[in-house]
């Protein structure tokens, strides 16, 4: 410092201290300052000797979850017209009611090379149909304290409705309407490519969005075209600008129908009303092409990492995958769920946090996960990390992960871990099915795949019931080395020094 040169100063000032990177603030002083005095109130009692209060929405019934308490609540079966339903009575507090519909159609041949038309034929459903504009659907939802949200995948259709028991048949007749009666107007899918474009554009530099997006792109087995074909940005870009209200109004006059249809709705409602109402809508709402289910077989991750630049973000996130060969089915199922909690399931508890967050101080936010694959014949499970970090200090997370998982899998756990994960992943499960929206999505599956809550049950005693020796050997059979993962590091890390 003391040897430092007036050219030194000058030079380090005008790289650095540019307009651009700068935060000015300026203070005004005034003599007279105006200051607001809120006066006191002597009387309180009569300024409120006329109030009162709004009548009490109620607290609801103490419901229970336990899986065979649920499975006695739960009304199953399937309307004429072929929708199958699951209703769940229950005293909600404001008389809340969750209200799922599903419609799936089409198959990997007529649901090839459509793009993005799918997925914005969805989005344009709330948009205006041939009896209300947008903006009177918009303002009845808002009078009825509602929403009804919509989106698809593939030929799968999804709508969500949150009402009440005394609003809920308005907001189903709104959602009916929605389904069948499409407007499409052309002003609102350039509203809708507008923001998506800009959406994709904001992406390009962020580090989450870029890691997430090229982890699908190395481990995509399918074909350009195929309904489970990962896309490119500029793929996407190019999807998305090539949509037109002629591609859109075909595809729901050829893919919208019941096809395979599940109902789900728990709360304060009027069951029989409800599927009456449902009966009468769809009947002979039919769509071109029948459903069959589009296959995701297992498929070996590659062993590969790479880097992605992002200049002058902050930020930097690693992502990575291993595929898996089981299914929630598998009798290793039980096993791996536990050893992904202790591996990375806690937020401040687990292995990659201890080692990542607590022990060197280098990351934000780490853990790690396990998505298993409902259907047993895909048998298509991923077990996955993450860590958000400063760039510079990429080494140090990349040698934790590569440490942690060979401990992990050298050494195994222990019976402290696995008693502390046990219970957390019990208590986890029994709060689930206690929001009625998680609770809805578990009978939709449920239903889906031809099961009942005596399946999840018996999951829950398989874990209850594990021993250290029996989740170490899952863990040895298959979890593999870090160097032998799909990794993707994107941040900005030349400018620290990290290549």
């Amino acid at each position: 410092v003391e040897a430092m040169t007036l050219e030194e100063v000058n030079k380090a000032a005008s790289k650095y201290l540019i307009p651009s990177n700068r935060t000015i603030g300026r203070f005004h002083p005034t003599k007279d300052p105006e200051r607001v005095a809120i006066p006191h109130v002597a009387n309180l009692d009569s300024l409120v000797s006329g109030y009162k209060g709004k009548e009490s929405k109620g607290t609801g019934e103490a419901f229970d979850v336990a899986y065979d308490k649920i499975e006695e609540r739960l009304q199953r079966g399937e309307l004429d017209n072929g929708i199958k339903y699951g209703f769940i009575e229950k005293s909600n507090r404001g008389a809340t009611v969750t209200f799922n519909f599903s419609i799936r159609n089409g198959d990997v041949k007529s649901l090839s090379n459509k793009g993005m038309i799918p997925s914005f034929t969805a989005a344009m459903l709330n948009k205006g149909t041939t009896n209300m504009t947008r903006q009177e659907i918009e303002d009845e939802l808002s009078r009825l304290k509602s929403s009804v949200n919509l989106y698809a995948r593939n030929g799968n259709t999804y709508a969500s409705i949150e009402s009440t028991e005394e609003n809920l048949q308005e907001v189903v007749k709104l959602m009916i309407d929605m389904i069948k009666n499409p407007a499409f107007e052309p002003s609102e899918l350039e509203k809708i490519k507008t923001e998506r474009l800009a959406n994709l554009e904001n992406n390009k530099t962020e580090p989450q969005f870029l890691a997430s997006q090229r982890l699908g792109e190395i481990n995509n087995t399918f074909p350009k075209g195929h309904p489970n074909y990962t896309m490119t940005i500029e793929e996407q870009e190019a999807a998305i600008k090539a949509v037109t209200v002629e591609d859109i109004r075909k595809f729901h006059d050829e893919f919208y129908g019941l096809g395979k249809s599940i109902l789900v709705s728990i709360g304060d409602q009027d069951v029989d009303q409800l599927k009456s109402m449902m009966q009468e809508a769809f009947t002979g709402f039919e769509s071109d092409h029948p459903y069959s289910e589009i296959k995701n077989p297992f498929q070996a991750n590659k062993p590969v990492h790479e880097d992605i630049q992002t200049p002058d973000k902050q930020n930097a996130m690693t992502l990575g995958g291993q595929s898996i060969n089981i299914s929630e089915y598998h009798e290793d199922y039980a096993a791996l769920t536990i050893a992904s909690t202790i591996l990375g399931g806690g937020f401040l508890n687990s292995r990659i946090a201890d080692r990542l967050r607590q022990k060197d101080g280098v990351s934000y936010g780490a853990g790690a996960g396990f998505q298993a694959d409902s259907d047993k014949d895909d048998s298509n499970s991923r077990m996955f990390i993450y860590a958000i970090y400063a760039p510079a200090n990429y080494d140090k997370v990349q040698l934790g992960f590569k440490e942690e998982i060979a401990r992990f899998i050298a050494d195994g756990i222990t019976e402290e871990e696995l008693k502390d994960a046990i219970n957390g992943w019990v208590q986890g499960r029994t709060v689930s099915r206690a929001k009625d929206n998680e609770l809805a999505s578990l009978v939709n599956n449920n239903i889906y795949y031809d099961r009942d809550m005596e399946f999840h049950k018996s999951i829950e005693d398989k874990v209850t019931s594990l021993t250290v020796e029996e989740v170490n050997a899952a863990i040895k059979k298959y979890i593999k080395p870090f160097t032998e993962w799909t990794v993707v590091n994107a941040g900005d890390f030349k400018k620290e020094g990290t290549e």
